[in-house]
C-alpha cells in the first residue's frame, strides 16, 4: 500500500454536553474517492475511525460509486436514545489520497449507506 499523509488534530468535542469538560478528541483526517463504473469519484473529507468495524456513508458519497448491495434492512443508532434512521450495507471500492497525491492501494470496503446525507 502507499504511504499516506494523513492530518491529525486534537479538537474540542463542540457537539457533546457543555457542563462537562471532555477534553480534546484527537482526529485523523484524510480524503478519500469511491471507484464508479468507469472512473473516480470527486474528493471527499473524511474522518478515520480507528475503532470502527464500519463505515458509515452519506448518500452524496455513495450514490454514483460502484457499490454491490448486500442488504437493506439495517439500521444505526447514534448517542441520542431512540433515535436510528436506515441504512443498506454494501461493498464498496475506494483510495484514500493526501494533500501530497499519494495515494493508497484500492482498498475493497464493508459500508454502511446512508439515504440521507447527515
Amino acid at each position: 500500500m502507499g504511504r499516506i499523509n494523513f492530518v491529525i488534530s486534537r479538537e474540542i468535542q463542540k457537539d457533546l454536553n457543555k457542563d462537562i469538560d471532555f477534553g480534546r478528541a484527537i482526529r485523523i483526517k484524510t480524503e478519500v474517492k469511491f471507484k464508479q463504473m468507469e472512473s473516480w469519484s470527486k474528493s471527499f473529507f473524511a474522518i478515520i475511525d480507528t475503532g470502527a468495524y464500519i463505515s458509515l456513508l452519506p448518500h452524496d458519497a455513495w450514490k454514483n460509486a460502484d457499490v454491490k448491495i448486500i442488504g437493506t434492512n439495517y439500521w444505526v443508532r447514534g448517542l441520542v436514545p431512540n433515535s436510528k434512521f436506515p441504512v443498506k450495507l454494501g461493498r464498496i471500492k475506494c483510495v484514500l489520497l493526501d494533500s501530497k497525491l499519494n495515494i493508497s492501494d484500492e482498498i475493497d470496503m464493508l459500508a454502511f449507506l446512508s439515504d440521507s446525507e447527515q
